[in-house]
Protein backbone atom coordinates (compact mmCIF):
# COMPACT_ATOMS: atom_id res chain seq x y z
CA UNK A 1 0.00 0.00 0.00
CA UNK A 2 2.84 2.53 1.22
CA UNK A 3 4.85 1.51 -2.58
CA UNK A 4 1.34 2.65 -4.45
CA UNK A 5 0.97 5.59 -2.44
CA UNK A 6 4.49 6.25 -3.16
CA UNK A 7 3.87 6.11 -7.27
CA UNK A 8 0.60 7.98 -6.65
CA UNK A 9 2.69 10.62 -5.26
CA UNK A 10 5.26 10.78 -7.76
CA UNK A 11 3.25 10.94 -10.78
CA UNK A 12 0.79 13.37 -9.53
CA UNK A 13 3.87 15.99 -9.29
CA UNK A 14 4.88 15.05 -12.70
CA UNK A 15 1.72 15.91 -14.35
CA UNK A 16 0.83 19.28 -12.13
CA UNK A 17 0.61 21.54 -15.30
CA UNK A 18 -1.16 19.36 -17.24
CA UNK A 19 -3.80 18.49 -14.63
CA UNK A 20 -6.38 20.47 -15.32
CA UNK A 21 -6.68 19.58 -19.22
CA UNK A 22 -6.67 15.68 -18.87
CA UNK A 23 -3.69 15.74 -21.56
CA UNK A 24 -2.45 12.00 -21.13
CA UNK A 25 1.33 11.87 -21.16
CA UNK A 26 4.13 8.95 -21.31
CA UNK A 27 6.40 10.29 -18.79
CA UNK A 28 9.83 8.40 -17.92
CA UNK A 29 9.98 6.45 -14.36
CA UNK A 30 12.70 4.65 -13.40
CA UNK A 31 14.08 3.34 -16.95
CA UNK A 32 10.66 2.50 -18.10
CA UNK A 33 8.08 5.16 -20.24
CA UNK A 34 4.69 4.88 -18.18
CA UNK A 35 1.15 5.80 -19.96
CA UNK A 36 -0.41 8.54 -17.84
CA UNK A 37 -3.76 10.06 -17.97
CA UNK A 38 -5.66 11.63 -15.51
CA UNK A 39 -8.93 10.01 -13.89
CA UNK A 40 -12.05 11.91 -12.05
CA UNK A 41 -9.82 11.56 -8.71
CA UNK A 42 -7.07 9.64 -9.61
CA UNK A 43 -4.23 8.93 -12.10
CA UNK A 44 -3.73 5.71 -13.85
CA UNK A 45 -0.55 3.96 -14.78
CA UNK A 46 -1.89 1.65 -17.87
CA UNK A 47 1.08 0.74 -19.71
CA UNK A 48 4.77 0.88 -19.85
CA UNK A 49 7.77 0.89 -22.39
CA UNK A 50 11.43 0.99 -23.06
CA UNK A 51 11.09 4.10 -25.45
CA UNK A 52 7.93 6.41 -26.11
CA UNK A 53 7.78 9.98 -28.17
CA UNK A 54 5.04 12.62 -26.96
CA UNK A 55 1.88 12.74 -28.71
CA UNK A 56 1.68 14.18 -31.96
CA UNK A 57 -2.01 14.45 -33.81
CA UNK A 58 -3.78 12.17 -31.22
CA UNK A 59 -0.74 9.50 -31.93
CA UNK A 60 2.52 8.25 -29.30
CA UNK A 61 5.42 6.72 -31.29
CA UNK A 62 6.41 3.43 -28.86
CA UNK A 63 8.74 0.94 -29.15
CA UNK A 64 8.68 -2.69 -27.51
CA UNK A 65 11.46 -5.10 -28.49
CA UNK A 66 13.05 -3.16 -30.49
CA UNK A 67 10.06 -2.68 -32.77
CA UNK A 68 8.02 0.98 -33.60
CA UNK A 69 4.19 1.37 -33.26
CA UNK A 70 1.38 3.57 -32.19
CA UNK A 71 -0.62 3.94 -28.96
CA UNK A 72 -3.91 6.76 -28.89
CA UNK A 73 -4.57 9.46 -25.92
CA UNK A 74 -6.31 6.19 -24.67
CA UNK A 75 -3.60 3.91 -24.13
CA UNK A 76 -5.11 1.73 -26.67
CA UNK A 77 -2.42 0.19 -29.52
CA UNK A 78 -3.72 1.67 -32.50
CA UNK A 79 -0.88 0.41 -34.64
CA UNK A 80 0.85 -2.74 -34.00
CA UNK A 81 4.72 -2.40 -32.94
CA UNK A 82 6.03 -4.12 -36.28
CA UNK A 83 8.53 -1.48 -37.70
CA UNK A 84 12.14 -1.62 -37.73
CA UNK A 85 12.18 2.60 -37.74
CA UNK A 86 9.23 4.48 -37.80
CA UNK A 87 8.53 8.49 -37.17
CA UNK A 88 5.76 10.81 -35.38
CA UNK A 89 2.76 11.32 -37.47
CA UNK A 90 3.19 14.83 -38.87
CA UNK A 91 0.24 16.31 -42.11
CA UNK A 92 -1.22 12.97 -41.34
CA UNK A 93 1.77 10.88 -42.11
CA UNK A 94 4.63 8.77 -40.73
CA UNK A 95 7.83 7.50 -41.93
CA UNK A 96 8.72 3.50 -41.49
CA UNK A 97 10.43 0.76 -42.45
CA UNK A 98 11.11 -2.80 -42.32
CA UNK A 99 14.70 -2.75 -42.21
CA UNK A 100 15.15 -2.06 -45.28
CA UNK A 101 13.72 1.11 -47.73
CA UNK A 102 11.88 3.67 -45.94
CA UNK A 103 7.98 5.27 -47.02
CA UNK A 104 5.16 6.59 -45.58
CA UNK A 105 2.08 5.24 -43.86
CA UNK A 106 -1.47 6.95 -42.98
CA UNK A 107 -3.15 6.42 -39.28
CA UNK A 108 -4.37 3.34 -40.15
CA UNK A 109 -1.14 1.90 -41.13
CA UNK A 110 -1.71 2.12 -45.22
CA UNK A 111 1.24 2.27 -46.73
CA UNK A 112 0.79 5.56 -48.68
CA UNK A 113 4.03 6.41 -50.25
CA UNK A 114 5.76 3.06 -50.74
CA UNK A 115 9.90 2.35 -49.63
CA UNK A 116 11.79 4.02 -51.68
CA UNK A 117 13.99 6.18 -50.05
CA UNK A 118 17.35 4.88 -47.78
CA UNK A 119 16.35 6.88 -45.19
CA UNK A 120 12.74 9.16 -44.33
CA UNK A 121 11.75 12.08 -42.24
CA UNK A 122 8.44 13.99 -40.75
CA UNK A 123 6.67 15.80 -43.73
CA UNK A 124 6.68 19.40 -42.05
CA UNK A 125 4.81 21.82 -44.55
CA UNK A 126 3.38 18.89 -46.87
CA UNK A 127 6.80 18.11 -47.93
CA UNK A 128 9.12 15.88 -46.57
CA UNK A 129 12.73 15.44 -46.58
CA UNK A 130 14.16 12.17 -47.92
CA UNK A 131 17.79 10.33 -48.78
CA UNK A 132 18.13 8.21 -51.85
CA UNK A 133 21.32 6.17 -53.33
CA UNK A 134 23.80 8.63 -55.08
CA UNK A 135 22.69 8.40 -59.14
CA UNK A 136 26.30 10.62 -60.64
CA UNK A 137 29.01 11.46 -57.93
CA UNK A 138 30.61 13.56 -61.06
CA UNK A 139 26.89 15.76 -60.25
CA UNK A 140 26.79 15.06 -56.49
CA UNK A 141 29.99 14.94 -55.36
CA UNK A 142 31.29 11.40 -53.71
CA UNK A 143 28.60 10.39 -50.92
CA UNK A 144 26.90 7.61 -51.03
CA UNK A 145 23.49 9.42 -50.64
CA UNK A 146 21.84 12.40 -51.91
CA UNK A 147 18.75 14.31 -50.17
CA UNK A 148 15.05 15.31 -52.11
CA UNK A 149 11.94 16.47 -50.97
CA UNK A 150 8.64 15.06 -51.62
CA UNK A 151 5.22 15.84 -51.53
CA UNK A 152 2.44 13.78 -49.80
CA UNK A 153 1.56 11.81 -53.24
CA UNK A 154 5.28 10.36 -53.10
CA UNK A 155 6.52 12.67 -56.13
CA UNK A 156 9.96 14.87 -56.11
CA UNK A 157 9.05 18.43 -56.49
CA UNK A 158 12.31 18.81 -57.82
CA UNK A 159 14.37 16.51 -60.83
CA UNK A 160 17.40 17.27 -58.55
CA UNK A 161 18.56 16.19 -56.05
CA UNK A 162 20.74 17.78 -53.25
CA UNK A 163 24.03 17.52 -51.56
CA UNK A 164 23.21 19.11 -48.68
CA UNK A 165 20.25 20.71 -46.59
CA UNK A 166 21.74 24.41 -45.00
CA UNK A 167 18.05 25.23 -44.73
CA UNK A 168 14.69 23.25 -44.15
CA UNK A 169 11.83 24.88 -45.76
CA UNK A 170 10.21 27.40 -44.11
CA UNK A 171 6.76 28.55 -45.69
CA UNK A 172 7.94 28.13 -49.12
CA UNK A 173 11.93 28.13 -49.43
CA UNK A 174 14.90 26.10 -48.50
CA UNK A 175 18.70 26.89 -49.30
CA UNK A 176 20.31 23.70 -51.08
CA UNK A 177 23.93 22.70 -52.18
CA UNK A 178 24.95 20.88 -55.28
CA UNK A 179 28.37 19.66 -54.48
CA UNK A 180 29.34 23.45 -53.70
CA UNK A 181 26.65 25.05 -55.52
CA UNK A 182 24.07 27.17 -53.50
CA UNK A 183 20.64 27.29 -54.20
CA UNK A 184 16.96 28.56 -53.19
CA UNK A 185 14.41 25.80 -53.70
CA UNK A 186 11.04 26.55 -54.05
CA UNK A 187 7.96 24.01 -53.39
CA UNK A 188 7.45 24.55 -57.37
CA UNK A 189 10.51 22.82 -57.33
CA UNK A 190 12.43 25.60 -59.06
CA UNK A 191 15.99 26.20 -58.19
CA UNK A 192 17.65 29.96 -58.14
CA UNK A 193 21.26 30.28 -57.81
CA UNK A 194 21.69 31.54 -54.51
CA UNK A 195 25.18 33.46 -52.62
CA UNK A 196 25.15 32.75 -48.55
CA UNK A 197 28.35 34.33 -47.94
CA UNK A 198 27.17 35.34 -44.44
CA UNK A 199 28.30 38.90 -43.83
CA UNK A 200 30.66 38.76 -40.34
CA UNK A 201 28.45 39.16 -37.37
CA UNK A 202 24.84 38.26 -39.55
CA UNK A 203 23.22 35.53 -37.68
CA UNK A 204 22.11 33.31 -40.68
CA UNK A 205 18.97 31.13 -41.14
CA UNK A 206 20.79 28.27 -41.16
CA UNK A 207 23.75 28.71 -38.78
CA UNK A 208 27.52 29.34 -39.61
CA UNK A 209 30.00 26.60 -39.22
CA UNK A 210 32.89 28.24 -37.80
CA UNK A 211 32.69 31.58 -35.59
CA UNK A 212 35.28 33.52 -33.20
CA UNK A 213 33.17 32.11 -30.60
CA UNK A 214 31.60 28.69 -30.20
CA UNK A 215 28.58 28.32 -28.49
CA UNK A 216 28.63 26.98 -24.87
CA UNK A 217 26.82 24.86 -22.67
CA UNK A 218 26.64 26.64 -19.98
CA UNK A 219 29.24 25.74 -16.96
CA UNK A 220 30.96 24.36 -19.70
CA UNK A 221 31.88 20.90 -21.10
CA UNK A 222 32.11 19.13 -17.93
CA UNK A 223 28.66 20.20 -16.93
CA UNK A 224 27.16 19.08 -20.50
CA UNK A 225 28.80 15.75 -20.46
CA UNK A 226 27.03 15.74 -16.41
CA UNK A 227 23.98 16.22 -17.71
CA UNK A 228 23.87 13.84 -20.71
CA UNK A 229 24.77 10.97 -17.97
CA UNK A 230 21.74 12.26 -15.68
CA UNK A 231 19.55 12.39 -18.56
CA UNK A 232 20.23 9.60 -21.26
CA UNK A 233 17.73 7.05 -20.67
CA UNK A 234 19.59 3.77 -22.16
CA UNK A 235 16.73 1.81 -23.66
CA UNK A 236 16.86 -1.21 -21.89
CA UNK A 237 15.62 -3.73 -25.13
CA UNK A 238 18.30 -2.03 -26.89
CA UNK A 239 21.15 -2.86 -23.94
CA UNK A 240 19.40 -6.29 -23.54
CA UNK A 241 20.30 -6.86 -27.75
CA UNK A 242 23.83 -5.82 -27.18
CA UNK A 243 23.74 -2.23 -29.62
CA UNK A 244 26.25 0.55 -28.63
CA UNK A 245 28.66 2.95 -30.40
CA UNK A 246 28.00 6.58 -31.10
CA UNK A 247 25.48 8.74 -32.39
CA UNK A 248 26.48 11.53 -33.54
CA UNK A 249 23.23 14.64 -33.55
CA UNK A 250 23.31 17.84 -35.67
CA UNK A 251 21.40 21.00 -34.42
CA UNK A 252 21.30 24.50 -34.69
CA UNK A 253 21.91 26.96 -31.60
CA UNK A 254 20.63 30.16 -32.38
CA UNK A 255 21.75 34.03 -31.61
CA UNK A 256 19.79 33.43 -28.30
CA UNK A 257 21.24 30.22 -27.44
CA UNK A 258 18.14 27.87 -27.86
CA UNK A 259 18.38 24.35 -29.33
CA UNK A 260 16.10 24.64 -32.10
CA UNK A 261 13.79 21.30 -33.27
CA UNK A 262 13.93 22.61 -36.46
CA UNK A 263 17.42 21.38 -37.43
CA UNK A 264 17.86 18.31 -34.89
CA UNK A 265 19.29 15.01 -36.87
CA UNK A 266 21.05 12.60 -35.86
CA UNK A 267 23.46 10.09 -38.11
CA UNK A 268 24.49 6.49 -36.51
CA UNK A 269 25.00 3.20 -38.27
CA UNK A 270 23.05 1.40 -34.95
CA UNK A 271 19.59 1.05 -34.26
CA UNK A 272 17.25 3.51 -34.80
CA UNK A 273 16.19 3.35 -31.14
CA UNK A 274 19.56 5.15 -29.76
CA UNK A 275 18.84 7.57 -32.64
CA UNK A 276 15.91 8.74 -31.24
CA UNK A 277 17.12 8.71 -27.88
CA UNK A 278 19.76 11.06 -28.83
CA UNK A 279 17.64 13.36 -30.42
CA UNK A 280 14.88 13.40 -27.09
CA UNK A 281 17.84 14.03 -24.72
CA UNK A 282 19.07 16.86 -27.17
CA UNK A 283 15.66 18.62 -27.23
CA UNK A 284 15.43 18.70 -22.93
CA UNK A 285 18.90 20.27 -23.27
CA UNK A 286 18.92 24.15 -21.62
CA UNK A 287 19.94 27.00 -23.32
CA UNK A 288 23.42 27.56 -24.74
CA UNK A 289 25.89 30.70 -24.30
CA UNK A 290 25.59 31.27 -28.43
CA UNK A 291 28.33 31.79 -30.32
CA UNK A 292 29.77 35.18 -31.23
CA UNK A 293 31.54 36.86 -34.52
CA UNK A 294 33.01 40.19 -34.28
CA UNK A 295 31.13 41.00 -30.27
CA UNK A 296 27.48 39.71 -32.42
CA UNK A 297 25.64 37.20 -31.22
CA UNK A 298 25.30 34.80 -33.90
CA UNK A 299 23.58 31.42 -35.09
CA UNK A 300 25.57 28.34 -35.31
CA UNK A 301 25.70 24.86 -36.49
CA UNK A 302 26.77 22.49 -34.08
CA UNK A 303 27.35 18.46 -34.04
CA UNK A 304 27.49 16.70 -30.90
CA UNK A 305 28.47 13.00 -30.70
CA UNK A 306 26.87 10.92 -27.93
CA UNK A 307 28.22 7.56 -26.66
CA UNK A 308 26.29 4.66 -25.86
CA UNK A 309 28.32 2.13 -23.97
CA UNK A 310 27.59 -1.24 -22.07
CA UNK A 311 29.96 -0.91 -19.36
Amino acid sequence: MNRLLLLFFVVSISLTANSQTGTPQLKLKKGRYVFVKEGKRKLAIKRKFSFANSFSEGYALIEENLKFGYIDTKGESMIPCQYYDAGDFSDGLAYFSNGGKYGYIDKNSKVLIKPMFVKAYDFRRDVALVMVSNPDTSIYGDGETVYGYVNKSGKFICEKYFTEILRPFNDSTAIVTIKKAEFKLKKNGSLIPFLSEPKKGDSTAEGMVIVEQMPQYRGGDNKRLEFLQENINYPSSAKEAGYKGMTYVGFIVTKTGEVTEERIVCKTNIHPLLEKESIRVVKLMPDFIPGYQDGKAVSVSFTMPIKFSLN
